[in-house]
C-alpha cells in the first residue's frame, strides 16, 4: 500500500523562498517549511513544477556564485597587483637611498679642492 504525500502550496512556497533566500541551501529550506529531507525528495521526485522550480533557483544560485567568485577573484587580483606596486615602489626606494648613501660617501671621501685666492 503506497501512501501519498501530500503538501500544500504554502508549505512549497515557503520552502522555495527559504532555497532562494539561502542560495538553495538544502537544510536551511527545509528546516523553514517544516519539511524533512525524505518529504523534500518525495516531493521533488513526483512534483515536476515543483523540481523545475528548485532547478530554476539552482541554476540562479550557480549564477550568482559564480559572479561573487569572479568579483572575489578581481579583488584578489587588484591587491596582489597593488601589492606588487607597493613592493617594487619599496625596492626602488631602497635602491635610491642606497645609491644616495653611496654617492654621499663619495663625496664625503673627495678631498676638498683648494683654489688659490686670486
Amino acid at each position: 500500500m503506497s501512501s501519498t504525500l501530500v503538501i500544500s502550496q504554502q508549505v512549497k512556497q515557503t520552502f522555495l523562498d527559504a532555497y532562494e533566500d539561502s542560495a538553495s541551501n538544502l537544510q536551511h529550506a527545509c528546516s523553514s517549511s517544516g519539511l524533512s529531507l525524505e518529504q523534500y525528495y518525495i516531493l521533488a521526485s513526483n512534483d515536476s513544477v515543483f523540481r523545475g522550480e528548485v532547478d530554476t533557483l539552482n541554476k540562479k544560485a550557480i549564477d550568482f556564485l559564480n559572479s561573487k567568485l569572479i568579483t572575489t577573484s578581481s579583488s584578489v587580483e587588484d591587491i596582489r597587483s597593488t601589492t606588487n606596486k607597493l613592493e617594487n615602489k619599496k625596492l626602488f626606494d631602497m635602491l635610491a637611498e642606497d645609491e644616495l648613501k653611496a654617492e654621499r660617501n663619495r663625496l664625503e671621501r673627495q678631498k676638498p679642492i683648494k683654489r688659490s685666492k686670486g
